[in-house]
């Protein structure tokens, strides 16, 4: 069974997210009001944590970062990824995120 932050749809999936940007490190921080939480480094000032969040998420699959976007939220701490080109290592690397 799947994380409530988590939806898979074929080739591609959407986390939600609650981020905290301007953090002292970068980092996946649990679940917070069932989205996974991440913490970013980068501050909230003309993109810059939104871009260091994909940045972070593509790092943490192994993926390219143009595979990972921001489908909603962009100027909210509340956020959903849309995440494409899934193959099966990603998505258990998605499902393990949140542990």
């Amino acid at each position: 069974m799947l994380p409530t932050w988590l939806k898979i749809s074929g080739e591609s999936a959407q986390i939600l997210l609650h981020v905290q940007p301007g953090a002292k490190t970068t980092e996946i921080a649990g679940i917070h009001d069932n989205a996974l939480k991440v913490r970013v480094a980068a501050a909230a000032i003309d993109g810059k944590a939104n871009a260091a969040l994909c940045a972070f998420i593509a790092k943490t699959l192994d993926i390219s970062v143009r595979n990972v976007q921001i489908q909603g939220g962009e100027k909210s701490r509340r956020k959903i990824l849309k995440i494409a080109a899934l193959d099966d290592e990603t998505i258990q690397k998605l499902e393990q995120m949140g542990m």
